[in-house]
């Protein structure tokens, strides 16, 4: 599975939006910010990459492309770890 960060297409500018709801301001601030501290990857090296991994023989079950993913899902997969630590003991006792 291949799971891809944000590439530099005209997915948002080719799209048709509505009036923007005031009730979004602030998340709509927050994804602009975003967006303006990104690094967007070409679309072609995704392509390209995707032809390594079908031409690989033990490809990963999956994978982030970009530079997005894996710094947060780093985070992620820590706290989740720390929760499952915690409950370690509880969870022997299911046995």
């Amino acid at each position: 599975m291949v799971a891809p960060g944000g590439y530099a297409t005209d997915g948002v500018t080719g799209g048709v939006r509505s009036d923007p709801s005031p009730l979004y301001d602030d998340l709509r601030d927050a994804l602009s910010a975003y967006v303006a501290s990104a690094d967007f990857g070409d679309p072609a090296a995704a392509g390209r990459a995707i032809l390594e991994l079908a031409d690989t023989p033990t490809p990963p079950l999956r994978i982030f492309f970009g530079t997005q993913g894996y710094p947060m899902l780093q985070q992620v997969y820590a706290d989740r770890l720390k929760t499952w630590e915690a409950w370690q003991d509880l969870a022997t006792e299911a046995m």
